[in-house]
């Protein structure tokens, strides 16, 4: 999705990998968040009231990290950002339940002092809209809906996208 509007905007693209971190019972539920850097943020609602353990997360964020590093050298060649110093940066999701993984790279983001942070995604939560409004610049969106249980219902198909399809469609946009 973020190749197409890079395309259609005529803009560069790089890519920021963010992990969630999900709930020992069910990986899918995201309780917080890993960064390119390898910091960790947790949402502490989700974790008192999981009753998640420091040592779930000790053991659980070193292995997150290890698979955005090893991620980051394959799609990109190398794990380090430039500054982005006056500059706009457009987060591209395609789309947005909890929240955990972009509000990551919105705090990333900060960290290399973009000018301006933009969320642009077609579905998104509520709650989320309320908290990403709160850190990024703007945020644009399609559907917002009270209905949504996760980002999967609102496509027909919503497999993962695998190493191989991520580094054909930067192939096709060079």
């Amino acid at each position: 999705m973020a190749a197409e509007v890079a395309i259609g905007l005529n803009l560069p693209l790089d890519l920021i990998v963010t992990k969630k971190i999900g709930a020992p019972f069910n990986p899918e539920l995201a309780i917080g968040s890993v960064d390119p850097n390898g910091k960790a943020t947790v949402d502490k609602r989700a974790k008192e009231m999981l009753n998640i353990s420091p040592r779930y997360l000790q053991t659980t964020v070193p292995t997150i990290t290890a698979e955005i590093k090893r991620q980051l050298e394959l799609y990109r060649g190398h794990t380090d950002y430039s500054k982005l110093t006056q500059q706009t940066a457009l987060i591209v999701d395609d789309g947005i339940a909890t929240g955990q993984t972009v509000i990551a790279a919105v705090q990333f983001l900060k960290t290399l002092d973009a000018e301006r942070i933009v969320v642009a995604t077609p579905v998104i939560a509520p709650a989320t809209l309320n908290r990403l409004c709160e850190i990024a610049d703007e945020v644009r969106y399609v559907l917002c809906q009270e209905q949504f249980s996760a980002v999967g219902q609102f496509y027909q198909d919503f497999s993962p996208v695998n190493d191989n399809e991520v580094l054909r469609t930067l192939q096709s946009i060079k």
